[in-house]
């Protein structure tokens, strides 16, 4: 997701490329927990059917389930398909 972010940035102009890769590196240094995405499928893929949602959105929110967390997203859409299950929080609703 931030490489994606940073890309934009940096095609838009907005951001030199170097500095870029910089903050994808300080990201990346952060101690972050990953997760495998493999036994998070099943479920993603009833969500994505159950809430009409992206597969990519439903994998976060599979492991949101699972972990009973919730999602912090900029996607307006992730956040409407998955309403009922009060899981998300959107990014504008913390400005």
């Amino acid at each position: 997701e931030l490489g994606y972010a940073l890309r934009k940035i940096v095609l838009a102009g907005a951001l030199p490329p170097a500095r870029s890769q910089a903050i994808l590196q300080d990201f990346v240094d952060l101690p972050i927990t990953t997760v495998p995405v493999r036994p998070l499928v099943p479920e993603a893929m009833r969500l994505t059917v159950a809430h009409m949602a992206g597969f990519y959105d439903a994998i976060y929110m599979a492991l949101a389930l699972q972990e009973d967390l919730k999602v912090l997203t900029a996607d307006d859409r992730m956040v409407r398909a998955f309403a009922k299950l009060n899981r998300t929080v959107s990014l504008a609703s913390l400005a």
